[in-house]
């Protein structure tokens, strides 16, 4: 089935600027078309309107028309559209409204009236295909993010409908589930299925063999052909996470140099100062003991096991990147170490103290947590008022609050939306204003869950960056970071804790940590391109940030 837009423009509310602006293209049956673009540009305004949110739900203020596979999706209804569009929300949570996994993938299917043993025949077929058959009586609260993401993916599954829109499914999931992804969707696009993806991580997509794609900004199509034009695309490509290769080479190409595409990598290797490299061992500090977990373990009330005897330390000073596979246990840490979880064995110590001697309120001012979700912390009727909550409730001045305000509203790049309700802002956005409500009270240990999900590269390396900045100036003074995102934990992340099926897998030097085989296998990890780079520049011994290989570019003038 076919979708068009047809000189379409789109805005929320009379008054608001435009999201979408002129839109024309058209996607034929059975393309794997991938739509790209920063956060806010209005790529998921586009999957609203193909699925008829917009304007069925939504309303707004549009010119122009979209069209379904020749219907505009205005005469159509909702219901109609549905039989032949499913959608993986990027916000999955919003997606799942049954208790239990095989009860959510089932839920449509009863809402068709279709026959007891089709419905279970679909459902089990649905969980297989999207490798979740083992979650199939588990609790939907329970699960990680990504196990989440997975459990929507299969009740979109079950539908089987022609066209398949995905916002963002590869946010949640650890590398080896991206891949998995990916593989699933170039199966359905083999079976001859319509495949539409709006997504941050180019490099996934690009390597699983999308067709097209189609970069968005502020609104407008600025790019639209295959994978292989893409290093023709305008500059702002770099703001997205492409494959580091084609980064590195539209970088030094602004810089001025003229490094080949063909041979680039042959290129580099020659052409870079290995004495600039810094040394692979880096991670750890010497500071005192600020977070100490002695043979914890933890398990949830359903009785699945989460955390199995962890014995680490976290110091002042530490800049810690915890990896792992999806429902590996990184999320729990994290609960246990601000309190809301309480280990069943073992004890979890803040400054000495086990947190059972703390309430959540007074933990709350020594370490601050950005959860995976922005939607469970979010509830002001302003974005300023959000990010004004924190610091109003632990006693800081009117003074100090709005000069503390105004400077995160600015740093996070969401000073614009300071009057705006946090509800109705992009997901990406909504992830700043969360990391900003909480750096905002300037803990001195700051935990991060998955910075990165629905954010653009330049978003997220603009904020982290920020985040590094109160380290530099010792206002924050331990940083914590569960991703699955590698390339953001190599330029982030001094140490590695790698966890798996509840258990510390390994702990030590981040970068050396990413060059062990068994390490990786363990944790369903799989190497990025930028991972890949670094050990073919360092023989196997190493990988580097972005902006390290970059300063080591040997400049000929």
């Amino acid at each position: 089935m076919s979708v068009e837009f047809r000189s379409f423009s789109y805005k929320y509310k009379a008054g608001y600027d435009w999201v979408l602006r002129d839109l024309n293209f058209k996607i034929e049956p059975g393309e794997f078309v991938l739509i790209a673009g920063r956060s806010g540009s209005g790529k998921s305004t586009i999957i609203r309107c193909i699925n008829g949110l917009i304007p069925h739900k939504y309303g707004g203020v549009y010119e122009g028309d979209v069209l379904v596979n020749g219907e505009r999706v205005s005469d159509l209804s909702l219901q109609e559209i549905s039989s032949h569009v499913g959608t993986v929300m990027q916000d999955v949570e919003k997606q799942l409204v049954a208790s239990r996994v095989e009860e959510d993938v089932a839920f449509g299917l009863c809402n068709l009236g279709l026959p007891r043993n089709v419905i279970l025949e679909r459902v089990r077929n649905a969980l297989e295909e999207a490798g979740i058959s083992h979650l199939s009586r588990r609790l939907c609260y329970e699960l990680s993010g990504g196990q989440k993401q997975k459990a929507a993916i299969a009740g979109v599954i079950a539908f089987n409908p022609e066209i398949f829109l995905f916002d963002e499914p590869l946010s949640n999931l650890d590398p080896a589930s991206r891949v998995e992804t990916v593989e699933f969707l170039r199966g359905k696009w083999e079976e001859g299925k319509t495949i539409i993806v709006v997504e941050h991580k180019l490099e996934d997509l690009i390597r699983g063999g999308v067709q097209r794609i189609i970069l968005i900004d502020s609104g407008r199509i600025v790019f639209d052909g295959s994978p292989e034009k893409l290093i023709n695309a305008p500059n702002s490509l770099i703001e997205l996470q492409v494959p580091m290769d084609m980064y590195l080479l539209k970088t030094l190409i602004k810089k001025g140099l003229k490094p080949p595409r063909r041979s680039f990598r042959e290129w580099l290797k020659r052409n870079v100062n290995y004495e600039k490299l810094p040394s692979c061992n880096k991670g750890g500090s010497q500071g005192k003991v600020r977070i100490a977990f002695r043979n914890v373990s933890f398990t949830y009330p359903s009785g699945v096991e989460a955390l199995k005897d962890i014995n680490i330390e976290i110091r002042e000073g530490e800049r810690i990147a915890i990896l792992g596979n999806n429902g590996a246990g990184k999320s729990t840490l994290a609960l246990l170490m601000i309190g809301i979880l309480k280990p069943t064995k073992g004890e979890v110590l803040v400054d000495g103290t086990p947190t059972t001697s703390f309430t959540i309120a007074q933990l709350a001012r020594k370490i601050g947590i950005a959860f995976q979700n922005p939607n469970h912390m979010l509830f002001s009727k302003t974005v300023y008022d959000e990010v004004a909550f924190g610091p109003r409730n632990i006693g800081f001045s009117e003074d100090k609050i709005r000069k503390v305000v105004e400077n995160t509203l600015k740093i996070c790049s969401i000073d614009h939306l300071r009057d705006r309700s946090p509800f109705i802002t992009s997901f990406g956005e909504r992830r700043r204003i969360t990391v900003a409500s909480i750096l905002s009270m300037l803990p001195e240990i700051l935990v991060i869950d998955e910075p990165s999900s629905g954010q653009d590269y330049k978003s997220y390396t603009e904020f982290m960056n920020f985040i590094v900045s109160l380290m530099d100036r010792m206002i924050v003074k331990t940083l914590i970071i569960i991703t699955h995102n590698i390339d953001l934990a190599v330029q982030y992340g001094d140490r590695g804790i790698f966890m798996s099926e509840g258990k510390i897998v390994a702990d030590g030097p981040l970068k050396k940590l990413l060059t062990k085989d068994e390490v990786l296998k363990r944790c369903n990890i799989r190497r990025t391109s930028l991972v890949e780079l670094g050990l073919y520049l360092s023989n196997g011994e190493c990988c580097y940030t972005p902006s390290e290989i970059i300063n080591s570019v040997k400049i000929r003038r």
